[in-house]
């Protein structure tokens, strides 16, 4: 029987990420909120925004459940939010 030696360390690429613009308030934003449908997680997003907006003066909160749980959400879906929002949380719930 012949034997193979696996190198189980693998080559892993990466490239160059760089952070996202922050604004320095949240102040007159427009929050968006994903959903990715996990069972309460809407609950815990709409906690999210109460508390924000307890704190600052959010233009407006935009809603958007996403994919089933453990689907990726769509570039084009992401591309929205980034287009219409200034701040995105996401969230699971269980």
């Amino acid at each position: 029987m012949e034997r193979k030696l696996m190198d189980p360390t693998g080559v892993t690429e990466t490239g160059e990420n760089s952070l996202a613009p922050r604004r320095s308030s949240l102040n007159g934003a427009v929050l968006g909120l994903l959903w990715n449908k996990k069972s309460k997680g809407d609950q815990l997003l709409k906690c999210v925004a109460d508390l924000l907006k307890r704190d600052y003066q959010i233009k407006e909160v935009i809603f958007q459940p996403g994919p089933d749980a453990g689907k990726p959400t769509p570039s084009a879906l992401m591309d929205e939010l980034a287009a219409r929002c200034d701040v995105v949380v996401a969230a699971a719930g269980d």
